[in-house]
């Protein structure tokens, strides 16, 4: 695999994105705050490392769907998993509104957390 260089930066709650998403990111959180929504970070950008572990614990039955280690999105520092709950939430119907707008695309069938940016 080639090695891509990106830069990140910070979304909350300790979590990055590419510096580009996460700025978008960052507005769009801060337009959803002004709708009285809030949309906290659970992941962002991974590791190589954090990328096999997920990998592993899916594989064996005890994790979330997660693609093979550098074939993420979330390495990539353009994925971000919301925590919105369901698909019947506030925050995932805001999402749904507004969220194109900002570059970010609901691109996981059956994960209402999982966004993408696209842009």
């Amino acid at each position: 695999l080639d090695r891509l260089q990106i830069t990140v930066a910070p979304v909350g709650n300790g979590k990055y994105l590419r510096s580009d998403a996460a700025a978008s990111f960052n507005k769009m959180k801060a337009a959803a705050r002004r709708a009285g929504v809030t949309l906290p970070m659970v992941s962002g950008f991974r590791t190589m490392s954090q990328q096999k572990a997920l990998y592993a614990a899916y594989r064996a039955g005890r994790g979330n769907l997660a693609a093979r280690p550098g074939y993420s999105n979330h390495q990539g520092g353009l994925s971000a998993d919301i925590g919105v709950g369901s698909y019947s939430s506030r925050a995932y119907k805001w999402l749904a509104r507004n969220a194109r707008q900002y570059g970010f695309v609901n691109d996981v069938r059956g994960e209402p957390w999982h966004w993408t940016y696209k842009r």
